[in-house]
């Protein structure tokens, strides 16, 4: 009886030793963090033995996005020749006509009545010379006027009594020759007189410079009491109207392009509103591009220059502002139209 429980207590003493080695009963211990990673990478080795990428299958793939690339671009180069078959796009330059104004008489400035920037209407006085000497100048003419007419009055009185005279013989025929002669003399002073009183109105008027026509002030030259000479400048007036549009198009494009074809202007500042122009002239000679003109190797390239004709109604575009030009042009002779025939082909 003893040794049974004696036994009993050993076997239940042995228990918990079995449950501890029971996996189904406790929890897997946990492995540690480099363990792990390793077991991962030779997971990720093991894929990579089962899905090799033999170096044909790389080739293979390269010349199929090779070919599919080659494919995409084919069409797009095509689709750029057929924008650039409809249209010709130019780059130019705002070319508004500028006058130079100046005084046709010399003086001293008395008046300069607008600045830089001012908008001027046609016919408005812009400058003033000191108008005393001119004055004075047309007062002195009326005076050479006024006694040339004094003297011609009195020759022709004494014209008329030796005509008289010498019919009666009482004086003789050259005494009539003499007062003829001085009545003549007397009406082509009157003459010269009257023509440098005229003179003096002309140089009194030309104290005063006029606009032109409507423009604005683009440069303000000189200041009021400075001494100018005749034809000097005082004022640069860039006018409203015309404006040109400046552009060089190459030799091959130079077919594509007549006078009075319409025009689209776009400036940089405002692209989605294009102005409408006209080609107004195309150069018969070529030149070398301008050295304003991209880079130094177009420079070299001959090329044609054309002016386009712009409705600027509000006044937007401004000397020299770079702009681009777009022409909508029909296909060009050689290359085939819609119909799948060449210009020649059609003209045939």
């Amino acid at each position: 009886m003893g040794e049974d429980i004696h036994n009993d207590g050993q076997s239940s003493g042995a228990l918990p030793s079995n449950r501890k080695q029971d996996g189904h009963s406790e929890k897997p211990a946990t492995q540690p963090a480099a363990q792990r990673d390793g077991n991962n990478k030779a997971a990720d080795a093991d894929k990579g033995k089962k899905f090799p990428l033999s170096p044909r299958l790389l080739i293979i793939i390269a010349v199929v996005l090779l070919a599919v690339g080659s494919i995409g671009y084919f069409f797009y180069q095509r689709h750029e020749t057929e924008e650039d078959l409809r249209q010709l796009v130019l780059q130019g330059n705002v070319d508004i006509r500028e006058v130079e104004l100046g005084f046709r008489v010399a003086g001293r400035i008395a008046e300069m009545r607008f600045d830089e920037g001012s908008d001027i209407k046609a016919g408005v006085v812009l400058a003033v010379l000191d108008k005393a000497p001119f004055n004075a100048d047309l007062a002195m003419a009326k005076a050479q006027v006024a006694q040339a007419q004094a003297t011609l009055t009195n020759a022709q009185a004494l014209l008329e009594r030796q005509e008289g005279l010498v019919k009666s013989g009482s004086v003789s025929k050259q005494d009539y020759d003499n007062a003829l002669a001085q009545q003549r003399e007397a009406q082509a002073a009157l003459e010269a007189a009257q023509a440098r009183q005229l003179t003096s109105e002309v140089n009194l008027t030309d104290t005063e410079i006029f606009a032109p026509a409507d423009g604005t002030i683009f440069a303000r030259i000189r200041e009021p009491g400075a001494i100018v000479a005749s034809g000097l400048s005082v004022y640069t007036l860039s006018l409203h109207n015309p404006v040109w549009i400046r552009a060089y198009v190459d030799e091959p494009d130079l077919g594509r392009l007549k006078p009075d074809m319409k025009v689209d202007v776009t400036t940089d500042t405002d692209p989605d509103s294009p102005f409408q122009g006209t080609i107004g002239f195309i150069s018969p000679d070529a030149e070398f591009t301008p050295k304003n003109v991209e880079t130094r190797a177009l420079r070299t390239d001959l090329v044609y220059r054309i002016r386009v004709l712009v409705n600027d109604p509000e006044g937007k575009l401004r000397q020299g502002m770079p702009v681009t030009v777009t022409i909508p042009t029909p296909d060009y002779r050689g290359h085939p139209l819609s119909s799948g025939v060449t210009h020649n082909e059609k003209k045939l």
